[in-house]
C-alpha cells in the first residue's frame, strides 16, 4: 500500500520550525528571534514567506512583533488570538458547533469544579453562596439570569488554580453567554440550573471533586438537551 506524503507550503515550514523552536525551549518566552536576513538564511526562503510565516504566528499567539525591534516569543498564548481561532468554530447558531462547544465546556469546566472543590476557601465559598442567592432573586427574570448563569460558570473558573482552563473559558465567553441567555427563556430550564449549581456548589462545599465534576458536566449535558427540546416545542411567550 502506497503511502501519500501530505506537501507543505514554504509558510507552513517556516512555521512549523519556529513553533518546534518553542516547544523544545530553544526560543524561551520573551527571547528574541534572529533577524530577518539571519532566518532567511537559516532557512532558505524568501523574505515575502519568512514575513508570511511570522505574521502567521503572531496571529497565533505564539509572537509579538513590534516594528523596528523585531519578533519576540510570547511569555504565554494570547486570549485573542484564540478566541479568533474558536469563535468561528464554536458557533451557537450551528447545531453541530453547539454540539462540539457543549462537550468542550463539559470536559474543562468538570475539572474546574474539580479543582474547585479541592482548592476553595472561605472566600470562594462566601462567592458561589452569593451567585446561588443572585440566581433566587432572578429564577422569574430571563435576561438576568442568563447573564447569573454565565457568571456563575466564571466565578467557579477563577477559583481553579489553572491558567489554561480559564484562558479557554474566556476565549468561548461570547458563544457560551449566547447559549445561556437563550437556554434561560425557558422556566423549566432556568429552574433545571439554578438546582444544578446548588448541587455542585454543595458538592465544593463538602471537598468533593470527583462529584463536582460529574455534576458539572450532567449539568452541561442536561442544558444543551433542553435547550435542543425547546427548539422543537411550539414558540410561545415563555416556554414552561
Amino acid at each position: 500500500m502506497q503511502t501519500k506524503l501530505v506537501k507543505i507550503s514554504a509558510v507552513d515550514a517556516v512555521v512549523n520550525h519556529i513553533k518546534a523552536q518553542i516547544a523544545a525551549g530553544h526560543l524561551p518566552p520573551d527571547a528574541k528571534l534572529p533577524s530577518e536576513r539571519e532566518l532567511q538564511g537559516q532557512l532558505g526562503v524568501s523574505r515575502f514567506t519568512l514575513r508570511e510565516g511570522l505574521a502567521r504566528l503572531q496571529a497565533l499567539g505564539l509572537l509579538r512583533i513590534e516594528h523596528g525591534r523585531g519578533a519576540f516569543v510570547r511569555p504565554g498564548v494570547s486570549r485573542q488570538s484564540l478566541e479568533d481561532v474558536l469563535s468561528p468554530m464554536f458557533s451557537s447558531r450551528n447545531p453541530r458547533h453547539l454540539a462540539d462547544l457543549m462537550r468542550a465546556r463539559a470536559l474543562i469546566e468538570g475539572e474546574v469544579a474539580a479543582e474547585a472543590a479541592a482548592g476553595r476557601s472561605r472566600a470562594d465559598l462566601a462567592r458561589l453562596d452569593a451567585h446561588l442567592a443572585e440566581g433566587r432573586r432572578c429564577i422569574d427574570d430571563p435576561p438576568a439570569f442568563g447573564e447569573h448563569d454565565f457568571n456563575f460558570h466564571q466565578a467557579m473558573a477563577g477559583i481553579a488554580q489553572n491558567a489554561f482552563y480559564r484562558l479557554f473559558l474566556e476565549a468561548i465567553a461570547a458563544p457560551v453567554s449566547e447559549f445561556l441567555a437563550a437556554h434561560a427563556l425557558s422556566a423549566h430550564n432556568r429552574r433545571a440550573a439554578a438546582e444544578s449549581h446548588q448541587a455542585i456548589v454543595e458538592a465544593i462545599h463538602r471537598r468533593q471533586p470527583d462529584l463536582a465534576r460529574d455534576l458539572t458536566r450532567r449539568h452541561i449535558d442536561a442544558c444543551h438537551i433542553n435547550y435542543q427540546k425547546g427548539l422543537t416545542r411550539p414558540t410561545s411567550r415563555e416556554a414552561s
